[in-house]
């Protein structure tokens, strides 16, 4: 629309919405992340050194996911970010936003993966991981066509917003809430075996109860988010980019950003194995120390140094 269409429309008010940018808290903002990108390049060098003396197959599934993640974190907090301050374009802000969204996807998938693989060492990518990767990548790729709708009609029209495709943002909204839905019921079914499971597992009891613990820690905080959000009626972009993005202030984006750096660095410490930590053959037998005591077709490399007293898990 350009001011020639405005011709024969009758205009009684005209509302301006002015939003600016406080240099102080841009600068808060790239000099923090910038302090956790470092932090967790150093804690992916120490993990890796941790796990370099054992093959790949010694690694239990946290183990292996916590590979991954600490990659995807380093994406999370973005080298690239600097760039959305020096260039005068929308595309660092969709990357950024694109780096945020997928490391909340790989969390997802992580979270299904740990409860489900408990018991089951046969983890056949086809059987094990696709139907998982289906859920979360409906939610993310979902998310991100609503961001890049917006980010690209609001190229050729300044003044768009969500409202005007109301019908269209409500169909896609629809089908993230019910595809969040689903994974929601999986994920609490698969908890709800797993604790079930507790009493004829007991060498695997630390284990769910860590990472039920520190799921939940970072849920309830999403949730709490998720609830602020809406209350302040600012869900009105991509999901995933709500969560990072839109602060209402400095707390507010700390918090979110420690709590997902930190809980990456403490699942990275715990899972690190310990200087002493041993593969041998003695231990594949022992049900103690076995990674799952119904098969031996997984060694151990797993430790839970500050949870036990055994320097072998």
């Amino acid at each position: 629309m350009n001011l020639d269409d405005l011709a024969n429309i009758n205009i009684k008010n005209i509302v301006f919405t002015l939003k600016t940018y406080s240099p102080s808290f841009t600068k808060l903002e790239l000099w923090y992340r910038f302090v956790l990108l470092i932090i967790s390049f150093f804690v992916l060098i120490f993990y890796t050194n941790s796990l370099k003396k054992f093959s790949l197959r010694d690694w239990s599934i946290e183990q292996k996911w916590i590979f991954i993640l600490l990659r995807s974190l380093l994406f999370f907090n973005n080298p690239l970010f600097p760039l959305s301050v020096l260039v005068d374009s929308w595309i660092p802000h969709v990357l950024d936003a694109i780096f945020q969204s997928t490391f909340l996807a790989l969390l997802m998938v992580f979270w299904l993966s740990i409860y489900h693989g408990f018991r089951h060492s046969d983890r056949n990518f086809m059987t094990f991981y696709v139907p998982k990767f289906v859920i979360v990548f409906s939610l993310w790729l979902l998310s991100l066509f609503l961001l890049l709708w917006q980010q690209l009609r609001s190229l050729n029209d300044p003044s768009y917003n969500l409202a005007i495709d109301e019908n269209y943002y409500f169909v896609f909204r629809s089908l993230f809430l019910f595809f969040l839905v689903i994974y929601l019921l999986f994920l609490l079914y698969l908890i709800i075996r797993a604790l079930a499971e507790l009493k004829n597992m007991p060498y695997f009891g630390i284990r769910i109860k860590f990472a039920t613990l520190m799921m939940l820690i970072v849920m309830t905080s999403l949730i709490i988010i998720a609830i602020l959000r809406i209350k302040a009626d600012s869900f009105k972009q991509s999901l995933f980019e709500n969560f990072t993005k839109n602060y209402r202030n400095t707390v507010e984006f700390c918090a979110l950003f420690s709590m997902m750096n930190f809980y990456i660095f403490t699942l990275a410490f715990v899972y690190s194995p310990a200087k002493n930590a041993s593969i041998d053959s003695d231990y594949a037998d022992n049900p103690t120390f076995a990674m799952l005591n119904d098969t031996d077709e997984e060694d151990v490399v797993y430790d839970m140094a500050p949870l036990t007293k055994s320097s072998t898990y």
